[in-house]
């Protein structure tokens, strides 16, 4: 058992690191940006879920130019060159970290053990380091996560407490989760858009996204459109009320699908179609979003996958 605990004692120190960053930003006086949000299959409009992504719990917070003194003298290097160097030196730049947790499961839940050609019982618990980069008609982030998957994600403990919350029978199959391991992942989002002119609040834009890591490979790229709000984090304030309306379509290229390598790779499907919708409302520093995503089947005998949530976001903490 000498693993667990030396996983035990990293996932601490990870926690203790975390708890100091949002201090070191409000002592030099910017005020952050907290997000909450929760995601569920069961929160869909349309189509049936493959139950494959069941729930999800985030949280985020971000606040600007986190360690903006260089590392090795003056004008020579800094930290956020750390990161890959998307925008120009005079973009607005966010430093960000935060904690996750996933459960995914087979099609059929009513099995213990899932065929030899569905989705596992998995569980992932994941912390990330991001920096965001804002300037006129773009926004880059660059993320990096780390954790584990596997019994010490406690997906089976979490999906229990919430089945018995809403007295929902108590699942079954855990036993046949995935083994414990460790994740490492990256991933590296762009948005560029056309400025709005004479106040016109339509925004159209093109988005890309590549991740790469232990959980898997993909990259997609697509179009959206935003009504009134830019359909991510707000920097700074637009009124003291304000709704946005957003939708994107897009495809995603699946590499390989390293989490779950109980599937068979001939029956993924390598070319899959997305969508996502959401409304934002924004009342003076609190925003509330509800969105939905949809996406093809990810291998022949799936269903299409949706899944919605809800995410809270307070500015200026």
């Amino acid at each position: 058992m000498r693993w667990l605990t030396s996983a035990r004692m990293t996932l601490s120190y990870a926690i203790l690191l975390g708890c100091c960053l949002p201090w070191r930003a409000l002592s030099q006086g910017h005020a952050g940006v907290l997000e909450l949000q929760v995601a569920n299959d069961r929160y869909r409009l349309v189509g049936m879920s493959d139950r494959y992504f069941t729930n999800g719990l985030y949280a985020s917070f971000l606040a600007p130019e986190w360690g903006a003194k260089p590392l090795m003298g003056k004008g020579r290097f800094e930290l956020r060159d750390l990161f890959l160097p998307f925008g120009s030196r005079s973009a607005q730049t966010w430093w960000g970290f935060g904690a996750e947790h996933q459960i995914f499961s087979p099609a059929d839940i009513h099995q213990p053990l899932p065929a030899s050609r569905d989705y596992p019982y998995a569980a992932l618990f994941l912390f990330h380091f991001s920096q965001e980069k804002l300037q006129p008609g773009a926004w880059n982030e660059q993320q990096v996560r780390f954790g584990a998957l596997g019994a010490i994600a406690f997906g089976e403990e979490l999906q229990k407490l919430a089945h018995s919350i809403v007295g929902v029978a108590e699942p079954i199959g855990w036993e046949n989760q995935l083994q414990n391991q460790a994740v490492l992942q990256g991933q590296w989002t762009t948005r560029y858009w056309t400025n709005r002119s004479g106040g016109f609040p339509l925004i159209p834009g093109l988005y890309s996204r590549v991740e790469a890591g232990t959980l898997w490979n993909t990259a997609e790229g697509g179009l959206w459109l935003s009504l009134g709000r830019l359909p991510f984090h707000s920097f700074s304030k637009s009124g003291p009320f304000s709704v946005g309306l957003f939708a994107q379509v897009g495809a995603r290229a699946v590499a390989s699908n390293g989490l779950f390598r109980q599937l068979e790779d001939d029956l993924l499907r390598r070319l899959l179609l997305s969508g996502e919708t959401s409304v934002e409302i924004q009342f003076k520093g609190i925003t509330v979003r509800v969105f939905q995503h949809l996406q093809s089947p990810e291998f022949e005998s799936a269903y299409v996958h949706a899944w919605g949530g809800l995410a809270l976001r307070f500015n200026g903490i």
